[in-house]
């Protein structure tokens, strides 16, 4: 499902506030997405409570179609996509712990893809650009 936000502003240097706030909001909206395989990463992949300065890496790309993003872990083998859709029609309190993340991830980007190379799990998150016409 792709994401935009759009906004109308006069013509007063009053007005670019209103950028900032709607920008950071955007960001944070969709900075979840990449929060949540990073703590997954962190608590699941890792064996040991050992400390890597290179454990995780992210790369983040921005072009006049797509906003892509690349997090990429040295822990053990996981597939988050792997993991069954999560049952969202039951009460917050009576659902099972795991997989809600994983939801997040797939309910807010267009695209998400997992593929384990070179001894890395490596996930690709793409949401299109909304273009005016």
């Amino acid at each position: 499902m792709a994401q935009s936000c759009k906004l109308v502003l006069q013509n007063m240097l009053e007005e670019i506030p209103r950028i900032t706030e709607m920008v950071e909001y955007f960001c944070e909206t969709n900075r979840l997405a990449l929060d949540e395989l990073a703590t997954n990463a962190i608590t699941h992949d890792f064996v040991s409570d050992a400390v890597h300065d290179d454990a995780i890496h992210l790369q983040m790309m921005l072009d006049d179609r797509m906003v892509s993003a690349i997090i990429e872990d040295r822990g053990r083998p996981f597939d988050p996509l792997s993991l069954p859709p999560a049952d969202i029609t039951l009460a917050l309190e009576t659902r099972e712990i795991g997989g809600q993340g994983v939801h997040l991830v797939r309910a807010t980007m267009d695209e998400v893809r997992y593929k384990r190379l070179r001894g890395k799990n490596r996930v690709e998150l793409r949401m299109r650009r909304v273009t005016e016409a």
